[in-house]
């Protein structure tokens, strides 16, 4: 599954579904049982994860209808807010460290 963020026609931040090169909201698509916002999404674990697969099999067979396409999307980041932020200079430093104590 491809998860995507973007913006829809009301300039609403929304998360959705890559199917086919169509965007399927995740949101609409589960009748707002899921968020439509990735860290909300990601906190489902998953719970989240098999309620996104139900929608991408929907979206697949076209029960969803057409979403919309991709390359007519406004995309974002894929997790606008992250909690958290790392970088691999720290990591780089941290097994430098480790290799020096051994």
């Amino acid at each position: 599954m491809k998860f995507v963020t973007y913006i829809a026609s009301d300039n609403d931040t929304r998360l959705g579904l890559l199917v086919n090169d169509r965007i399927f909201d995740l949101a609409t698509g589960s009748q707002d049982r899921l968020p439509s916002e990735m860290n909300q999404f990601l906190a489902l674990e998953e719970a989240g994860m098999a309620a996104a697969q139900e929608i991408h099999d929907k979206a697949a067979s076209g029960a969803l209808g057409d979403g919309l396409a991709y390359d007519s999307a406004l995309l974002t980041a894929p997790v606008p807010s992250p909690p958290s932020c790392r970088d691999a200079y720290a990591f780089r430093q941290h097994v430098a460290s480790a290799r020096r104590n051994r």
